[in-house]
């Protein structure tokens, strides 16, 4: 009996490290694949951030919060210039931003180094001065729309920013990341869980004072991982606030990519969200590895961005979109060219090898260009992979 015992519990050990190994994988921080690259694009991005300072100007603790109050500032992250990326004329030098050819890329996994005479400099500031240096780089952009951006689980200062520079690339408008301490490492989860929780009142007021000085209608919201967390919780109070005020603004688009978030408790208030803006978007993947091991750590329920039988429900509230990018094998990054293309213009570039194919109702599925199944089991050409309303039901 008491060998029975033994043997149980040593399998139940070696179960327990095979799933946190499991765990640990599926959480760890994404690598950058930049593989190659001789193009690059320096951006300067504005941040927001809670953590400590470090000593050394720009860069900031992975783990440690500060209590005493918040940091602003800007500061230049180099990244891949994406290979199907158009900028056009003038475009890199309204942002700001600073084209670079090699004609020997860096080693894998490595960066080339930034350029000491960028157009921005490097600084941090105080709330004021940020305000007053973002409106005048976005006057200079020559675009009205900006993008808020909140990352996601266990991100340093560092994986914040370059995400948030890849995000703008993309999107091709200024940009401002709301940056939050963040502990790396399966251990931290519940840690980050209990810190994002910690900011949703910060980060609402942040929401307000930002709304006071760019119109709510040309402000795009994008929440990635946990990070959906801070832009659910905000729009939810938001509509608290507001649903008696005739005539209130809404958002131009609520962003959730690989949202982290229960699923059931998303759809017993998502119209609340929806009734922000004029988009409510949200990117899935049902092969997304960080949010099986999320719902699996939070008692088997699922996730937003991995919704399963939970998909029909999520399915029934107008204004709001679920775009399922299983098929472009991002796992939990965030599928950065087509969030841009849907932005822009509710429909995917010609130039795409995979195309929009309505599912349901209000359910679109990114499948490769060519011939495809349809719902009466035959097969039809998809010609358009534009983001239309379907009224069938999935």
């Amino acid at each position: 009996m008491i060998f029975r015992t033994i043997g149980w519990f040593a399998s139940l050990v070696c179960l327990l490290s095979l799933s946190a190994c499991s765990i640990v994988s599926d959480l760890a921080p994404s690598k950058d694949a930049a593989v190659n690259v001789h193009d690059w694009i320096v951006v300067p991005v504005y941040y927001r951030t809670n953590r400590c300072k470090t000593g050394v100007a720009g860069v900031f603790s992975d783990s440690d919060l500060n209590h005493e109050g918040r940091f602003f500032g800007v500061k230049n992250v180099i990244v891949p210039l994406p290979p199907d990326a158009t900028l056009a004329a003038g475009t890199a030098d309204k942002m700001g931003w600073q084209l670079m050819h090699l004609e020997t890329p860096p080693a894998a996994g490595k960066k080339p180094p930034i350029p000491k005479n960028c157009k921005i400099a490097d600084r941090e500031m105080s709330a004021p001065e940020i305000i007053a240096a973002f409106n005048a780089s976005r006057r200079s952009s020559g675009q009205d729309h900006v993008v808020l951006f909140v990352h996601g689980c266990c991100a340093t200062f560092d994986t914040s920013i370059e995400r948030a520079a890849k995000i703008a690339v993309h999107m091709q408008l200024p940009l401002v990341v709301y940056d939050w301490v963040s502990p790396i490492g399966f251990t931290n989860y519940l840690k980050n869980e209990t810190l994002a929780e910690q900011e949703l009142d910060d980060f609402t007021h942040f929401l307000i004072s930002l709304e006071k000085l760019i119109p709510a209608n040309t402000t795009s919201v994008i929440g990635h991982s946990l990070g959906a967390k801070f832009v659910d919780s905000a729009m939810v109070r938001r509509w608290e606030r507001l649903r008696n005020t005739h005539g209130a603004t809404k958002y131009d688009e609520i962003i959730f990519s690989n949202p982290d978030l229960d699923a059931n408790a998303y759809i017993a208030h998502c119209a609340d969200v929806a009734a922000n803006t004029n988009h409510v978007r949200i990117y899935m993947n049902t092969e997304d590895g960080r949010l099986r091991t999320s719902a699996l750590a939070h008692g088997d329920y699922p996730r937003l961005g991995r919704p399963e039988k939970l998909l029909p429900q999520l399915c029934q509230t107008p204004g709001q979109d679920i775009i399922d990018v299983t098929a472009v094998g991002a796992g939990h990054e965030m599928p950065f060219w087509v969030v841009a293309d849907l932005h822009h213009s509710g429909k995917l570039g010609s130039e795409r090898t995979f195309k929009l194919e309505p599912s349901g109702q209000h359910l679109f599925v990114l499948r490769k260009q060519g011939l495809i199944s349809n719902q009466s089991g035959g097969t039809a050409q998809v010609d358009d992979g534009r983001l239309c309303q379907c009224n069938a039901q999935y």
